[in-house]
């Protein structure tokens, strides 16, 4: 699956050991707190920047519009502990008249500004999983972004599931609109999307034997049922798997580590 192919096979190592890319990602979830995926992100970012620099000159690096980050991406400096306070503390202070689509205009330029701040001089991979859940202001900021490439030394990773979450019926004219920017602003050639049928009967069948271990082989009106709902994707087989087989039948999840790719 979408999973695999960014996290287990060699293209990650690749990134960091041959190409020399820092690699920073998020993921957005079902379950998830509103935009969890970017704020995750922004965290990591902010919390290296820090790390190299006086508070001064993190008030400097973040820009006039920090605030707007802070507020539209819901992060709570609170718990990010006592050494960061300072840093935050010499931050100005979110202005008390402004309208929301000027906050938000505000937030998502400051986020971009984040990721793309050094990337020139220390090129970065950003990888963003299940965009699928990401909601209007995360993909105004990851069309902005997509802006910025041409002129960023940013590779830019987005994995999503068309059949599922709830901008799902969004994203294809979304997507459309990416690839537009794309050949506009900097080329065709700086696109690559990689398309994963789901799985088909027989592979749904060997995760479905895979958990069932030596309980028994699992039944054809199972597999067509597994089949029809997950779609043939990997996640969602092992998902529904923890639903319809009963726990004293099936192996406990951390004992199987076997995808497969059709």
């Amino acid at each position: 699956g979408k999973t695999w192919l960014v996290h287990q096979s060699l293209f990650k190592v690749r990134l960091v050991l041959d190409h020399g890319l820092r690699y920073v990602q998020g993921t957005f979830d079902k379950q998830g707190s509103i935009h969890q995926g970017l704020r995750s992100l922004i965290l990591d970012r902010l919390l290296e920047i820090a790390s190299q620099v006086a508070p001064a000159e993190f008030k400097n690096r973040l820009g006039p519009w920090s605030h707007e980050l802070l507020d539209g991406f819901d992060i709570d400096v609170n718990t990010l502990g006592d050494d960061m306070r300072p840093y935050f503390d010499a931050l100005d202070a979110l202005p008390e008249i402004e309208s929301p689509e000027l906050h938000d205009q505000h937030a998502i330029e400051c986020a971009v500004d984040l990721l793309t701040d050094d990337a020139n001089t220390y090129p970065i991979a950003v990888l963003l999983e299940d965009v699928h859940w990401a909601d209007e202001l995360d993909l105004e900021v990851l069309r902005a972004l997509v802006r910025r490439l041409p002129r960023s030394r940013v590779l830019l990773v987005l994995t999503f599931t068309s059949h599922s979450g709830k901008a799902a019926s969004d994203l294809e004219p979304w997507l459309a609109g990416i690839r537009g920017i794309v050949e506009t602003e900097g080329g065709s050639g700086l696109l690559h999307e990689i398309h994963l049928e789901g799985m088909r009967d027989s592979g749904v069948e060997r995760i479905l034997s895979t958990m069932l271990g030596s309980s028994g082989t699992p039944s054809a009106p199972l597999v067509n049922q597994m089949v029809r709902e997950s779609k043939g994707y990997p996640g969602a087989v092992v998902r529904l798997s923890l639903i319809h087989i009963s726990e004293p039948t099936r192996r406990t999840p951390s004992s199987y580590a076997v995808f497969w790719l059709e």
